[in-house]
Protein backbone atom coordinates (compact mmCIF):
# COMPACT_ATOMS: atom_id res chain seq x y z
CA UNK A 1 0.00 0.00 0.00
CA UNK A 2 2.80 2.59 0.93
CA UNK A 3 4.74 1.54 -2.34
CA UNK A 4 1.68 2.41 -4.27
CA UNK A 5 0.49 5.77 -2.64
CA UNK A 6 4.68 6.64 -3.13
CA UNK A 7 4.42 5.35 -6.92
CA UNK A 8 1.44 7.54 -7.31
CA UNK A 9 2.73 10.44 -6.19
CA UNK A 10 5.70 9.73 -8.38
CA UNK A 11 3.70 9.61 -11.23
CA UNK A 12 1.84 12.61 -10.31
CA UNK A 13 5.16 14.89 -9.95
CA UNK A 14 6.15 13.57 -13.26
CA UNK A 15 3.11 14.65 -15.20
CA UNK A 16 2.96 18.16 -13.08
CA UNK A 17 6.89 18.69 -13.97
CA UNK A 18 6.25 17.82 -17.85
CA UNK A 19 2.97 20.22 -18.34
CA UNK A 20 4.29 22.87 -16.51
CA UNK A 21 8.27 22.54 -18.33
CA UNK A 22 5.44 22.98 -21.64
CA UNK A 23 4.22 25.69 -20.42
CA UNK A 24 6.87 27.90 -19.32
CA UNK A 25 8.65 27.09 -22.73
CA UNK A 26 5.61 28.30 -24.21
CA UNK A 27 5.56 31.21 -22.73
CA UNK A 28 9.05 32.31 -23.00
CA UNK A 29 9.86 31.62 -26.94
CA UNK A 30 6.33 33.97 -27.03
CA UNK A 31 7.97 36.09 -25.34
CA UNK A 32 11.06 36.22 -27.00
CA UNK A 33 12.38 38.73 -29.45
CA UNK A 34 11.47 38.87 -32.82
CA UNK A 35 8.21 36.09 -32.56
CA UNK A 36 6.16 36.11 -34.97
CA UNK A 37 8.86 37.20 -37.60
CA UNK A 38 9.45 35.72 -40.82
CA UNK A 39 13.05 35.87 -42.43
CA UNK A 40 11.59 36.18 -45.96
CA UNK A 41 10.10 39.82 -44.41
CA UNK A 42 13.86 41.06 -45.44
CA UNK A 43 14.16 39.65 -48.39
CA UNK A 44 13.76 42.28 -51.09
CA UNK A 45 12.91 40.30 -54.05
CA UNK A 46 9.59 39.89 -51.85
CA UNK A 47 6.67 42.03 -53.05
CA UNK A 48 4.24 43.87 -50.64
CA UNK A 49 1.25 41.40 -51.26
CA UNK A 50 3.83 38.85 -50.60
CA UNK A 51 5.15 39.95 -47.48
CA UNK A 52 1.75 40.58 -46.08
CA UNK A 53 0.41 37.18 -46.58
CA UNK A 54 4.10 36.16 -44.80
CA UNK A 55 3.29 38.18 -42.00
CA UNK A 56 -0.47 37.03 -41.66
CA UNK A 57 0.51 33.23 -41.52
CA UNK A 58 3.55 34.05 -39.05
CA UNK A 59 1.01 36.18 -36.83
CA UNK A 60 0.53 34.68 -33.85
CA UNK A 61 -2.81 33.74 -32.51
CA UNK A 62 -4.35 35.82 -30.04
CA UNK A 63 -5.40 34.19 -27.48
CA UNK A 64 -2.01 34.00 -25.23
CA UNK A 65 0.26 31.09 -24.14
CA UNK A 66 -2.24 29.22 -22.17
CA UNK A 67 -4.95 28.54 -24.25
CA UNK A 68 -2.34 27.34 -27.12
CA UNK A 69 -0.68 24.89 -24.78
CA UNK A 70 -4.08 23.68 -23.74
CA UNK A 71 -5.10 23.12 -27.64
CA UNK A 72 -1.45 22.05 -28.35
CA UNK A 73 -1.56 19.00 -25.37
CA UNK A 74 -5.36 18.15 -26.79
CA UNK A 75 -3.85 17.71 -30.26
CA UNK A 76 -0.71 15.99 -28.36
CA UNK A 77 -3.26 13.54 -26.90
CA UNK A 78 -4.35 12.05 -30.32
CA UNK A 79 -0.57 11.85 -31.85
CA UNK A 80 -0.56 15.17 -33.71
CA UNK A 81 3.04 17.31 -32.27
CA UNK A 82 2.49 19.98 -34.77
CA UNK A 83 4.48 20.86 -37.93
CA UNK A 84 8.09 22.78 -37.12
CA UNK A 85 7.61 26.25 -38.59
CA UNK A 86 11.20 26.25 -39.46
CA UNK A 87 11.71 22.53 -41.10
CA UNK A 88 7.85 22.80 -42.39
CA UNK A 89 7.75 18.92 -41.34
CA UNK A 90 5.79 16.98 -38.70
CA UNK A 91 7.53 17.33 -35.41
CA UNK A 92 7.20 13.97 -34.79
CA UNK A 93 9.07 12.64 -37.58
CA UNK A 94 12.00 15.51 -36.67
CA UNK A 95 12.29 14.28 -32.98
CA UNK A 96 12.11 10.39 -34.47
CA UNK A 97 15.16 11.03 -36.85
CA UNK A 98 17.23 12.70 -33.92
CA UNK A 99 16.38 11.24 -30.65
CA UNK A 100 18.45 7.72 -31.69
CA UNK A 101 21.39 9.89 -32.09
CA UNK A 102 20.99 11.45 -28.64
CA UNK A 103 19.96 8.52 -26.80
CA UNK A 104 22.95 6.45 -28.25
CA UNK A 105 25.41 9.49 -27.26
CA UNK A 106 23.94 9.67 -23.61
CA UNK A 107 24.08 5.97 -23.69
CA UNK A 108 27.54 5.83 -24.16
CA UNK A 109 28.83 8.34 -22.14
CA UNK A 110 26.89 7.05 -18.93
CA UNK A 111 28.38 4.17 -19.25
CA UNK A 112 31.67 4.94 -19.63
CA UNK A 113 31.50 7.69 -17.05
CA UNK A 114 29.74 5.34 -14.67
CA UNK A 115 32.59 1.90 -15.43
CA UNK A 116 35.38 4.72 -14.36
CA UNK A 117 33.39 6.53 -11.79
CA UNK A 118 32.38 2.74 -9.56
CA UNK A 119 35.77 1.14 -10.41
CA UNK A 120 37.57 3.96 -9.09
CA UNK A 121 35.33 4.40 -6.21
CA UNK A 122 35.59 0.57 -5.41
CA UNK A 123 39.20 0.48 -5.72
CA UNK A 124 39.36 3.60 -3.41
CA UNK A 125 37.15 2.10 -0.72
CA UNK A 126 38.79 -1.29 -1.39
CA UNK A 127 42.69 -0.08 -1.20
CA UNK A 128 42.27 2.10 1.98
CA UNK A 129 45.26 4.22 0.68
CA UNK A 130 45.19 7.77 1.46
CA UNK A 131 46.88 8.52 -1.70
CA UNK A 132 45.05 7.07 -4.36
CA UNK A 133 41.92 8.44 -3.01
CA UNK A 134 43.68 11.71 -2.60
CA UNK A 135 44.52 11.14 -6.50
CA UNK A 136 41.21 10.50 -7.32
CA UNK A 137 39.36 12.78 -5.69
CA UNK A 138 41.34 15.34 -7.07
CA UNK A 139 40.92 14.42 -10.74
CA UNK A 140 37.06 14.18 -9.60
CA UNK A 141 37.08 17.37 -8.61
CA UNK A 142 38.79 18.98 -11.46
CA UNK A 143 36.30 17.47 -14.03
CA UNK A 144 33.19 18.48 -11.62
CA UNK A 145 34.59 22.09 -11.62
CA UNK A 146 34.18 22.30 -15.18
CA UNK A 147 31.19 23.04 -17.33
CA UNK A 148 30.06 20.48 -19.75
CA UNK A 149 30.66 23.64 -22.50
CA UNK A 150 34.18 23.86 -21.46
CA UNK A 151 34.62 20.33 -22.04
CA UNK A 152 33.27 20.16 -25.38
CA UNK A 153 35.40 23.11 -26.60
CA UNK A 154 37.92 21.48 -25.39
CA UNK A 155 36.86 18.39 -27.67
CA UNK A 156 36.55 20.37 -30.66
CA UNK A 157 39.22 22.35 -30.53
CA UNK A 158 41.76 18.65 -29.79
CA UNK A 159 39.67 17.69 -33.31
CA UNK A 160 40.58 14.37 -32.84
CA UNK A 161 36.91 12.70 -31.61
CA UNK A 162 33.93 12.78 -34.01
CA UNK A 163 30.94 14.22 -33.38
CA UNK A 164 28.61 11.49 -31.70
CA UNK A 165 31.99 10.14 -30.00
CA UNK A 166 33.19 13.31 -28.79
CA UNK A 167 29.98 13.87 -27.13
CA UNK A 168 30.09 10.55 -25.43
CA UNK A 169 33.30 11.48 -24.25
CA UNK A 170 32.06 14.54 -22.97
CA UNK A 171 29.35 13.28 -20.81
CA UNK A 172 31.38 10.81 -19.92
CA UNK A 173 33.49 13.45 -18.08
CA UNK A 174 30.21 15.29 -16.89
CA UNK A 175 29.00 11.76 -15.33
CA UNK A 176 32.14 10.40 -13.47
CA UNK A 177 33.27 13.11 -11.01
CA UNK A 178 29.73 12.86 -9.68
CA UNK A 179 29.27 9.22 -9.70
CA UNK A 180 32.75 8.82 -7.73
CA UNK A 181 32.34 11.09 -5.16
CA UNK A 182 28.60 9.81 -4.47
CA UNK A 183 29.42 5.96 -4.84
CA UNK A 184 33.12 6.98 -2.59
CA UNK A 185 31.28 8.38 0.33
CA UNK A 186 28.75 5.30 0.43
CA UNK A 187 31.30 2.78 -0.04
CA UNK A 188 33.41 4.30 2.46
CA UNK A 189 30.89 4.87 5.09
CA UNK A 190 30.21 0.73 4.59
CA UNK A 191 33.72 0.35 4.66
CA UNK A 192 34.46 1.20 8.21
CA UNK A 193 31.25 -0.53 9.37
CA UNK A 194 32.40 -2.92 12.43
CA UNK A 195 31.27 -5.93 10.67
CA UNK A 196 33.50 -5.26 7.26
CA UNK A 197 36.31 -4.29 9.97
CA UNK A 198 35.57 -7.92 11.53
CA UNK A 199 35.43 -9.53 8.02
CA UNK A 200 39.01 -8.44 7.20
CA UNK A 201 40.17 -9.29 10.74
CA UNK A 202 38.77 -13.18 9.95
CA UNK A 203 40.76 -12.91 6.52
CA UNK A 204 37.68 -12.57 3.81
CA UNK A 205 39.15 -12.89 0.38
CA UNK A 206 38.85 -9.52 -1.04
CA UNK A 207 36.56 -10.12 -4.05
CA UNK A 208 33.92 -11.81 -1.13
CA UNK A 209 34.26 -8.87 0.91
CA UNK A 210 33.76 -6.19 -2.24
CA UNK A 211 30.52 -7.95 -3.08
CA UNK A 212 28.84 -9.40 -0.43
CA UNK A 213 29.80 -6.41 2.14
CA UNK A 214 30.25 -3.23 0.09
CA UNK A 215 28.04 -3.54 -3.02
CA UNK A 216 25.01 -5.71 -2.00
CA UNK A 217 24.46 -3.35 1.16
CA UNK A 218 25.22 -0.56 -0.96
CA UNK A 219 22.76 -1.52 -3.82
CA UNK A 220 19.79 0.75 -3.45
CA UNK A 221 21.54 3.97 -2.91
CA UNK A 222 23.54 3.13 -5.85
CA UNK A 223 20.87 2.27 -7.82
CA UNK A 224 19.24 5.88 -7.16
CA UNK A 225 22.54 7.31 -8.25
CA UNK A 226 21.78 5.02 -11.53
CA UNK A 227 18.60 6.90 -12.16
CA UNK A 228 19.56 10.72 -10.94
CA UNK A 229 22.74 9.74 -13.49
CA UNK A 230 20.01 9.26 -16.54
CA UNK A 231 19.04 12.59 -16.36
CA UNK A 232 22.14 14.12 -16.38
CA UNK A 233 23.91 12.49 -18.94
CA UNK A 234 20.87 13.14 -21.26
CA UNK A 235 20.48 17.13 -20.31
CA UNK A 236 24.22 17.21 -20.93
CA UNK A 237 23.80 16.02 -24.19
CA UNK A 238 21.42 18.63 -25.71
CA UNK A 239 23.83 21.58 -25.34
CA UNK A 240 27.25 19.65 -26.15
CA UNK A 241 25.64 17.95 -29.46
CA UNK A 242 25.25 21.46 -30.50
CA UNK A 243 29.18 22.59 -29.76
CA UNK A 244 30.13 18.75 -30.89
CA UNK A 245 28.57 19.45 -33.84
CA UNK A 246 26.30 15.93 -33.59
CA UNK A 247 23.23 15.45 -35.48
CA UNK A 248 20.59 14.92 -32.55
CA UNK A 249 17.95 16.31 -30.15
CA UNK A 250 20.33 19.09 -29.12
CA UNK A 251 21.22 20.55 -32.47
CA UNK A 252 17.62 20.60 -33.79
CA UNK A 253 16.60 22.31 -30.32
CA UNK A 254 19.02 25.28 -31.20
CA UNK A 255 18.26 25.56 -34.77
CA UNK A 256 14.80 25.67 -33.41
CA UNK A 257 15.35 28.58 -30.67
CA UNK A 258 17.72 30.72 -33.56
CA UNK A 259 14.21 30.51 -35.50
CA UNK A 260 11.73 30.53 -32.48
CA UNK A 261 10.42 27.43 -33.87
CA UNK A 262 7.38 27.59 -31.37
CA UNK A 263 6.18 23.92 -31.78
CA UNK A 264 9.33 21.83 -32.26
CA UNK A 265 11.19 24.27 -29.19
CA UNK A 266 7.74 23.11 -27.23
CA UNK A 267 7.95 19.48 -27.67
CA UNK A 268 11.43 18.96 -26.97
CA UNK A 269 11.15 20.81 -23.55
CA UNK A 270 8.38 17.97 -22.69
CA UNK A 271 10.56 15.14 -23.72
CA UNK A 272 13.55 16.38 -21.94
CA UNK A 273 11.48 16.80 -18.70
CA UNK A 274 9.61 13.61 -19.15
CA UNK A 275 13.02 11.58 -19.17
CA UNK A 276 14.21 14.08 -16.41
CA UNK A 277 11.21 12.93 -14.67
CA UNK A 278 11.17 9.52 -15.08
CA UNK A 279 14.39 9.08 -14.42
CA UNK A 280 14.18 10.72 -11.17
CA UNK A 281 11.29 8.62 -10.35
CA UNK A 282 13.11 5.44 -11.03
CA UNK A 283 15.33 7.19 -8.50
CA UNK A 284 13.14 7.73 -6.10
CA UNK A 285 11.43 4.47 -6.42
CA UNK A 286 15.39 2.78 -6.02
CA UNK A 287 16.11 4.77 -3.08
CA UNK A 288 13.15 3.55 -0.87
CA UNK A 289 13.79 -0.35 -1.49
CA UNK A 290 14.75 -1.97 1.30
CA UNK A 291 18.90 -2.62 1.82
CA UNK A 292 20.32 -5.66 1.18
CA UNK A 293 21.71 -7.23 4.14
CA UNK A 294 25.03 -8.31 3.89
CA UNK A 295 25.51 -12.10 3.65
Amino acid sequence: MRMRARLIHSLTTVLLTVLVGGLIAAALVRRSPGFGVDEREFDARYGQDSIRHIREEAKPSGGGALPDYLRFLVRAATGDLGTSASFHRPVAALIAERFPATMRSAGAGLALGWTAGMLLALAAAGLSRPAFDLGAGAAAAFFLCLPSSVLALAMVLAGRLGGKTAVAVVIALVIFPRVFRYARAILGRIAAAPHVLMARARGVRPWRLLWAHLIRPSAPAILALLGVSVSVAFGAAIPVEVLCDSPGLGQLAWQAALKRDLPLLVDITLLVSLVAGIAGMAADIARSAPAVEPS
